[in-house]
């Protein structure tokens, strides 16, 4: 078994669907646990000139072992594992704050544990909670008593009076009340896969700061993203190239210019400024994913910061740690979504493994990064964010070769050629390659997103090829006006070509969102999505099959 982390993983999804959907009490997981744990201890685990006996040997032994029963038990564990935490996943500690009464007017004590999104008249904190502060009244006198709880709310102030900061401890008068969903969204189940269960309601004035405090490293990072976003704020509200133009109202809704407050949803993640036209134009386009930070971004930032690091002459080794790290603590500034962790993982793992001189497989890079974010939430599996995030990357390295044989054939070797024809067969090659995995990743999540979204945008795979490197532009130069800052005639240089890239974004989205049959609303029944990755999947197979069942191919 050459791929371990892929058959663990998909286990472990298995488990967690079953659990789902077949409800089996966690007695019943337990106990086929337990006689499939005490079968793998109890016997041994035999190869080749050797006796191992015990559960740690078979670990160690487990995907080279001959033994195939005992193998599928180790992934039939995996798999009351996944059920096991799903379930675990569905309840919440006795001390929550979701155990208090709903639509109930208390007081808490609670800690500022994400930067806060600063909205016109309001501002919406996550937060965690400490105390629950009770206020009794009797008939000689009226006391106050606490009460430990924990969790997570997400509290909207309204009319705040001051800003708030991550890390800060606050007292907060309000109403506690359940989330509820928003026509066809689950607003509920997107809240719990962030273990947050609670919604909290108040004014600016029933808040007061009690402290401010907390981990060092996160209150470093956000500090210094606030600090990035005011860079971006000064230097992009000296031009605003959108004045005037249809587009500005349609870009930000806050007092940030319109360059500004795109910038900082591409580099920063803040796209809670952005206008709900301009998500339209970016969804009708395919292209949404660049108005957050996802895999993409964390490729396109791993490439800058290596290219720079080259470029200083640093050893590769020293390079490569140096990009680990900065890619990490971007991971963290940028607010740690899902599809980010996703790409930093494989990130570190592919360059940890350059840094060691050790081979790696994106597969099992893959697999390793959905089962650490699975084992700390397994809810995250029926996140659209989620599931779309590692199918872009599973066809961009699946079909994205196949399609590369239908539309590139064979020619003579470059070094027989002129040097004029092989710059010309480099650029077509270039072509041929970005094309086919725009097309890969389209034709991997086109049914998700309309099950998920009720759209069918064919449009994206021609979108994609101007629009991702227009991207790359665009993050480069943010960077470097970042780092001008300090020198206003080249910040004032780089904030100008930041404006064109950024103008000549949203012209080019607009021109494809228009052309005829680039979008329109399609559904897909669940039915329909599992029968399309099917027929796919076997027309894909269909050769391979073949030469299985002629012999050709043998099936282990």
């Amino acid at each position: 078994m050459s791929l371990p982390f892929v058959w663990i993983v998909l286990c472990f999804i298995s488990g967690i669907i079953l659990s789902k959907y077949l409800h089996p009490t966690l007695f019943l997981i337990y106990l086929i646990a337990f006689i499939s744990a005490s079968f793998l201890v109890v016997y041994p685990v035999k190869s080749p000139g050797t006796s191992l006996s015990g559960i740690s040997p078979f670990l160690v032994k487990l995907f080279n072992s001959v033994n195939k029963r005992k193998r599928l038990l180790f992934l039939l564990l995996i798999g009351l594992a996944g059920a096991i935490a799903y379930r675990s996943s569905l309840f919440y500690s006795p001390q929550n704050i979701a155990n208090l009464s709903p639509n109930s007017d208390i007081r808490i004590i609670a800690r500022v544990v994400k930067p806060p999104i600063e909205r016109p008249k309001k501002t919406v904190l996550i937060l965690r909670v400490e105390e629950f502060v009770r206020s009794e009244t009797s008939d000689t006198s009226d006391r106050t008593s606490e009460r430990k709880v924990n969790g997570l709310v997400k509290a909207t102030i309204r009319r705040p009076l001051q800003s708030y900061h991550y890390g800060d401890r606050l007292l907060l008068k309000g109403r506690l009340y359940r989330p509820y969903n928003f026509g066809e969204f689950d607003y509920k189940r997107y809240l719990a896969t962030r273990r947050i269960y609670c919604l909290f309601s108040t004014r600016g004035k029933d808040v007061q700061l009690l402290s401010r405090e907390g981990n060092l490293l996160f209150s470093t990072l956000f500090y210094l993203r606030r600090l990035l976003a005011n860079i971006i704020d000064k230097n992009l509200s000296r031009i605003s190239f959108l004045e005037g133009a249809i587009l500005k109202k349609e870009v930000a809704r806050d007092s940030s210019s319109p360059e500004a407050s795109l910038l900082k949803a591409i580099l920063l993640g803040e796209r809670f400024n952005i206008s709900p036209q301009l998500k339209r134009l970016f969804i009708n386009t395919g292209t949404i994913h660049i108005l957050s930070i996802s895999g993409l971004h964390i490729g396109i930032i791993a490439t800058i910061f290596l290219l720079f690091f080259k470029f200083l002459r640093l050893p590769y080794r020293v390079y490569y740690l140096l990009t680990i790290v900065f890619i990490v603590l971007y991971a963290i500034l940028s607010g740690a979504r899902v599809p980010v962790v996703r790409a930093t993982i494989l990130t570190v793992i592919i360059l940890a493994a350059r840094l060691l001189n050790r081979p790696s497989s994106i597969y099992n890079s893959l697999g390793f990064a959905a089962f650490l974010i699975l084992v700390a939430q397994p809810l995250y599996l029926f996140d659209p964010g989620f599931q779309l995030s590692f199918l872009c990357v599973f066809f961009v390295i699946y079909l994205t070769p196949k399609i590369e044989r239908i539309l590139y054939s064979k020619e003579a070797n470059l070094s027989e050629v002129s040097l004029r024809t092989r710059r010309f067969r480099r650029v077509k090659r270039f072509i041929i390659t970005s094309f086919s995995a725009s097309l890969a990743v389209w034709l991997g999540i086109f049914p998700l997103i309309s099950y998920y979204f009720k759209n069918f945008v064919p449009i994206t795979v021609l979108a994609n090829l101007v629009i991702v490197p227009l991207l790359f532009l665009i993050v480069a130069d943010g960077f470097l006006l970042i780092l001008s800052a300090a020198i206003p005639i080249l910040s004032a240089i780089f904030a100008v070509i930041e404006g064109f890239l950024l103008v000549f974004l949203i012209k080019t989205a607009t021109f494809f969102s228009r052309l005829p049959f680039s979008h329109f609303h399609f559904s897909l029944t669940l039915l329909g999505v599992v029968t399309y990755y099917f027929l796919l999947f076997g027309l894909l197979n269909y050769g391979l099959l073949k030469k299985i069942k002629s012999g050709k191919i043998s099936e282990t």
